[in-house]
């Protein structure tokens, strides 16, 4: 199965977490067993990862305008639908949130904030946002997403 990717905006659909976190976090060496379940979530065409520079300077722009806090790439509505995310509650006090919302894992530094990558059962994601509003809600994105300035 070479030369075969991720379909991020129909993996950002499926509305299951753990499915969701599968289909993003899967080796390469995994996804021929997906493809069978899956089909749709994977391509012979490369989807053109977007500038993370590009986000925050949309992030600084909206907020420039607004008032509001940076780096809520989410809640500023900023992040492309299409890119699949990950919330975490991170001290329990968050409340539940459509395509649910999970404890921030044991032995992963939460001390992060918007563009730090965290590393998680091999992968690379990019936090997004880090909300603080209602207890403290971390967003993760696949860090394969984005292109990072050097």
């Amino acid at each position: 199965m070479s030369n075969l990717y991720r379909n991020w905006e129909v993996i950002s659909e499926v509305k299951n977490f753990y499915v969701r976190m599968a289909l993003s976090m899967a080796g390469m060496d995994d996804v021929e067993r997906l493809v069978k379940g899956y089909p749709e979530c994977f391509s012979d065409k490369q989807q053109s990862p977007i500038p993370f520079s590009v986000l925050l300077e949309w992030d600084e722009e909206c907020c420039a305008e607004t008032g509001y806090s940076k780096g809520l790439l989410v809640s500023h509505d900023i992040l492309p639908g299409w890119i699949p995310r990950f919330d975490y509650d991170v001290v329990g006090k968050a409340e539940n949130v459509e395509g649910g919302m999970r404890r921030w894992p044991e032995g992963v530094s939460s001390d992060v904030r918007c563009g730090d990558p965290v590393e998680m059962n091999g992968e690379t994601f990019v936090v997004v946002e880090r909300n603080e509003s209602y207890g403290v809600v971390i967003t993760l994105c696949p860090a394969a997403c984005f292109t990072f300035d050097e």
